[in-house]
């Protein structure tokens, strides 16, 4: 009896041996998946907006425990964000969060992501005619109509503007330039008399704006299309005619745009939300990943004057 007993008790202790590795090995197959791998492409490295989309990425990267790549140039260089995405797509990366410019091959270029299994979000600049999966930014048709809307109130429907953007290539900006051009529509005495391009470049904003308030003497106002335009305008002005009466209507939070806002250079500025969009782009992968619908993402844009400042600086 005694030998049975034993051997009965080196089964059971075998048997149940047997059943904890089988539960330690559910427990190593219900590891997390692998790391993403996710490519930004900045178009514009060290420059205060583009900055503020790539600190929104990495944020929530480090937050959700995605691996982040940042690719870009200090010059605005569509061909060399091209060779970043072809990079992106042989390293096999999981998504690239890119912004778009007026090309056919950009299009190509996302859509040969699309076709290889790697996710595309587009963020600021939408290029809706490619397969990207989904875009995250501003309306900016809508954005740049409320602008012309603004500066014919402000200027009581008589102005002669000048504008400035980035380059003729940007599909945001001339949305914007164009939803700006349609509120001036029906005004009457709304003109635009010269559009500059600028390459976000700031000599270039200075050089330009020196050239325009020269050659139109008659003009009084000037949109600034793009983020850097008001801290170009605005130290134009100051050099050249600080007593002119030139409304200027900017985009985006630039600190110098503020400070211009502040002292009464600058009419007022368009506000965006570049940190949501970057860190948004990071949170849709993962709703991706779990299998959620998503679609576009349209962030707000909020207009700051002087009557409302003191809102903004509290609140950033």
């Amino acid at each position: 009896m005694n030998k049975f007993l034993a051997i009965s008790l080196v089964l059971f202790l075998v048997f149940f041996s047997f059943a904890g590795c089988s539960g330690e090995n559910n427990v190593i197959d219900e590891q997390p998946n692998e790391m993403l791998r996710v490519t930004f492409i900045n178009p514009l490295i060290d420059n205060p907006y583009w900055d503020l989309i790539q600190y929104g990425i990495e944020d929530a990267a480090k937050e959700y425990g995605i691996d982040v790549k940042v690719s870009g140039s200090r010059n605005w260089d569509d061909e060399a964000r091209i060779k970043a995405m072809e990079t992106a797509i042989a390293a096999k990366v999981d998504a690239i969060i890119a912004v778009a410019f007026d090309s056919e091959l950009f299009v190509s270029t996302v859509n040969k992501a699309i076709e290889q299994g790697i996710l595309v979000i587009l963020v600021d600049t939408d290029e809706p005619e490619s397969d990207r999966t989904m875009y995250i930014g501003t309306e900016n048709w809508e954005a740049g109509y409320r602008a012309g809307e603004y500066l014919t109130e402000r200027s009581k429907g008589s102005a002669k503007i000048g504008i400035i953007t980035g380059t003729m290539k940007q599909n945001n900006l001339n949305k914007r330039i164009n939803g700006f051009k349609e509120a001036l529509a029906g005004a009457g005495a709304m003109e635009v008399i010269s559009v500059e391009a600028c390459e976000s470049d700031l000599l270039k904003i200075e050089e330009k704006t020196m050239n325009m308030l020269v050659e139109y003497p008659e003009m009084n106002a000037i949109f600034c299309a793009e983020g850097y335009g008001a801290v170009g305008v605005g130290k134009v002005i100051e050099e050249l005619d600080p007593q002119r009466d030139i409304f200027v209507i900017g985009f985006d939070d630039v600190p110098q745009t503020i400070a211009y806002v502040r002292e009464g250079v600058v009419d007022a500025t368009f506000i965006q939300e570049p940190y949501k969009m970057g860190y948004q782009s990071i949170k849709v992968l993962l709703d991706i990943q779990e299998g959620y619908s998503i679609k576009d993402i349209n962030t707000q844009v909020k207009l700051m004057n002087r009557s409302n400042m003191k809102d903004y600086e509290e609140t950033n």
